[in-house]
């Protein structure tokens, strides 16, 4: 269990995709952490192997405006990343 209890990075991800064909994956938050959720949403912007994000925001909060995530959705995030989703028809 020790191998599995560490971080994992896109550095450890990127070699296992390639040799399993794999060109471009989802990351999917599986902890409410809005720290988290920014940090995902950065890699997504910077790497090629990220398609998307699956992360967390508090709906209820009425800081929600303020977050990072929010200010990266908000700040172009989108239409950067943009090519990276597929058209839906």
């Amino acid at each position: 269990m020790a191998a599995l209890r560490r971080d994992f990075t896109l550095d450890d991800l990127a070699p296992e995709a390639a040799a399993a064909g794999i060109d471009r994956t989802i990351l999917v938050q599986v902890l409410p952490d809005a720290d988290e959720t920014a940090e995902f949403l950065s890699l997504a912007g910077a790497a090629d192997l990220v398609a998307g994000v699956v992360g967390w925001a508090d709906l209820t909060s009425d800081r929600l405006t303020d977050t990072r995530s929010w200010r990266l959705l908000s700040d172009g995030w989108p239409e950067t990343a943009s090519p990276r989703w597929p058209a839906r028809h």
